[in-house]
């Protein structure tokens, strides 16, 4: 029962994300990642397909880096993994994105970390 309320709270913030009523700001999320919501939706998604049999939530607070492609998923246990962010994920202002290699292609700014 916990999951299903966890999951209808998820799918409620993205609803208001969507429509407007969240802002950037409150999600300390980079003016380049058009939607911030959606986007941690995903990061969250793959930190779950990472460990079996525990519930993920992202380290929002200093867990995104976005100049070195790469943001923390914390578990429930107290355990933290650090992952590569998605191929093509927007990483600078000025239209890098994270490449093959790991890192953000045409970085040419200071870190960009939430």
């Amino acid at each position: 029962m916990e999951t299903r309320g966890i999951i209808f709270s998820g799918i409620l913030w993205i609803f208001l994300a969507e429509v407007g009523t969240i802002k950037h700001e409150i999600l300390k999320m980079p003016p380049f990642i058009t939607r911030p919501l959606h986007f941690m939706n995903k990061l969250l998604i793959l930190c779950n397909k990472t460990q079996e049999n525990k519930f993920a939530r992202i380290n929002a607070i200093g867990g995104m880096y976005f100049n070195v492609c790469r943001y923390v998923c914390k578990y429930n246990d107290g355990t933290k993994r650090l992952q590569r962010m998605p191929i093509g994920t927007p990483c600078t202002m000025s239209g890098g994105v994270c490449g093959r290699g790991g890192g953000c292609d045409q970085v040419d700014e200071p870190a960009q970390g939430c």
